[in-house]
């Protein structure tokens, strides 16, 4: 599929918000990744009395855990994904990628930043191609 094929299909309203979340989450990553790590807990086996469960809802400590290092893992992919995208694409659409969705710039204030102010179309062309690629590799079509 070349990239001009992105411009021909269309993103429905629930695939532009999850595409738009997902651009403006790139900015903030590493330091979600960073405090997720963090607060990793520790899967070894410890000894450690603890206060008895008050109600009938089951808890386990381990598969905590192991839930956090998933969601974990799951952001590591993410953010491995959008580098290889941001890297691959052209100046135009890290601009719009940089100005649009972290900075939050309108798309006025967007085309302005990039001198595309007469040139309304080469701006949204680009905008929808960076968003169709990010839809095709999370799977949102």
């Amino acid at each position: 599929m070349t990239q001009l094929s992105f411009a021909e299909k269309k993103l429905d309203k629930k695939a532009k918000r999850e595409v738009t979340k997902i651009l403006r989450s790139y900015g903030n990553l590493d330091a979600i990744i960073e405090s997720m790590s963090v607060v990793m807990p520790k899967v070894t086996q410890s000894f450690d009395v603890s206060e008895a469960q008050r109600d009938n809802q089951f808890y386990s400590s381990t598969e905590d855990s192991v839930m956090k290092k998933m969601q974990l893992e799951i952001k590591l992919k993410q953010k491995e994904k959008l580098d290889i995208i941001y890297e691959s694409i052209t100046q135009e659409k890290k601009d719009i990628w940089d100005y649009r969705f972290i900075d939050g710039y309108t798309d006025e204030q967007t085309m302005i930043h990039m001198n595309l102010t007469s040139n309304r179309n080469k701006y949204f062309g680009e905008k929808y191609e960076l968003m169709g690629m990010i839809a095709d590799s999370f799977y949102l079509w």
